[in-house]
């Protein structure tokens, strides 16, 4: 059962990150590929999401998880599924952000709810609820509250 969470993980961040981090490509722009910087600056929430799993992983840019946690934050206020499970796990384990389970909770809620039913939906209703678990009762109806009480900004 583990090792099918970390492979689907794993193809979540295969499919994310794709060609543009060839390891070989030196630092800086040409590691993110054409324009994929530019495109996160402007706002683009699936550029905001690659640009945070590279960043995390540190596949064709320096590992950086404050900056990762900054590009997931952004992708993920706008609704982007994916960057809202890796701020969830971010808050989780502590990565970049302070370990906090009550927005790790939140986060993780809201991408389970954005991901359709499967494989990878199941897996982040598992997430959650294991953060559930740590939370206890009145952690959980705070990160619950803050979850209806979220809506996507969107940047562009």
């Amino acid at each position: 059962m583990h090792n099918a969470s970390q492979i689907a993980l794993g193809a979540i961040l295969l499919a994310l990150v794709g060609v543009t981090a060839a390891p070989a490509q030196s630092q800086g722009k040409a590691a993110t590929g054409p324009g994929l910087l530019r495109l996160a600056e402007l706002g683009d929430s699936r550029a905001q999401t690659r640009l945070g799993v590279m960043l995390s992983t540190g596949r064709g840019l320096p590992q950086n998880f404050m900056e990762a946690a900054y590009w997931y934050r952004r992708a993920a206020e706008q609704g982007d599924p994916d960057a809202q499970y890796f701020l969830g796990v971010s808050y989780d384990l502590g990565k970049g952000v302070p370990e906090d389970w009550v927005l790790a909770h939140k986060w993780l809620n809201l991408s389970a709810s954005r991901t359709r039913a499967g494989e990878e939906r199941e897996h982040r209703v598992r997430m959650r609820d294991a953060i559930a678990f740590k939370l206890g009762g009145p952690g959980v109806v705070a990160a619950q509250n803050l979850a209806i009480a979220w809506r996507p900004k969107l940047e562009r």
